[in-house]
Formats: structure tokens, C-alpha cells, sequence
């Protein structure tokens, strides 16, 4: 997934969860590492675990 795609669906959420994107058709592993460096770089921000 890239960040425009993330921006395209979640564009007018504040929050959303990680099963949005779970349900879509990549891998949940990729989905979840992709969340986890998106975190890491700054770009997102993780309320809960």
C-alpha cells in the first residue's frame, strides 16, 4: 500500500482502524509493516495497541 492510497480512503477520517485496511485485498503482513514504518517515520500516530 502506498501513502496516497492510505490518504485516498481514510481522507476524511481523523482515526480509523487498522481493520480498514485489513479487509482490503493485500496481505495482512504487508498491511501491518507498512503501518508499522508509516508509525516509525512520523507519518501516523498509534492511540492504541
Amino acid at each position: 500500500m502506498k501513502w496516497e492510497s492510505l490518504l485516498a480512503l481514510v481522507a476524511d477520517e481523523a482515526v480509523f482502524s487498522s481493520a480498514l485496511l485489513l479487509s482490503g485485498a493485500e496481505s495482512v503482513y504487508q498491511v501491518r509493516l507498512q503501518l508499522s514504518r508509516w508509525t516509525t517515520a512520523g507519518r501516523l500516530l498509534q492511540l492504541r495497541r
